[in-house]
């Protein structure tokens, strides 16, 4: 029974691994543990303590539940977006005064430049 929950515990550590698309190295590295002692941990070959738990739930910003027991507190889905895969968003002057409103916050004006690029390319053509 314990061996099981222990290969489960390492499947989900794997899994969150591949899915932030680090390798073992890296994650012994964040660790401070040898590689080979890793592979052994995420293969469910040794007892995983629980400073590599906490140490792997803190790097990679999950619940420490989450990694033990399949789920989490919190959040009951989630979605993963890759860098330079996701939709495109454009912003536009509208919705930038609409969170000015909404907030009452100044809005870095840097945001604004594009919009107002887009707003202006429009109106000439």
């Amino acid at each position: 029974m314990v061996n099981e929950q222990i290969k489960q515990i390492a499947s989900r550590m794997r899994g969150l691994r591949e899915d932030l698309e680090m390798t073992l190295e890296q994650m012994a590295d964040i660790c401070a543990v040898s590689t080979n002692d890793y592979i052994a941990y995420e293969s469910g070959e040794k007892d995983i303590p629980v400073s590599i738990l906490h140490c792997i739930s803190q790097h990679c910003n999950v619940e420490m539940t989450t990694l033990l027991f399949g789920e989490d507190p919190h959040m009951k889905t989630y979605y993963l977006t890759r860098k330079g895969q996701g939709t495109a968003m454009e912003r536009t002057i509208s919705s930038l005064k609409y969170h000015l409103i909404i907030t009452q916050k100044p809005i870095n004006i840097n945001l604004l430049l594009p919009a107002l690029w887009t707003e202006k390319q429009t109106r000439l053509l």
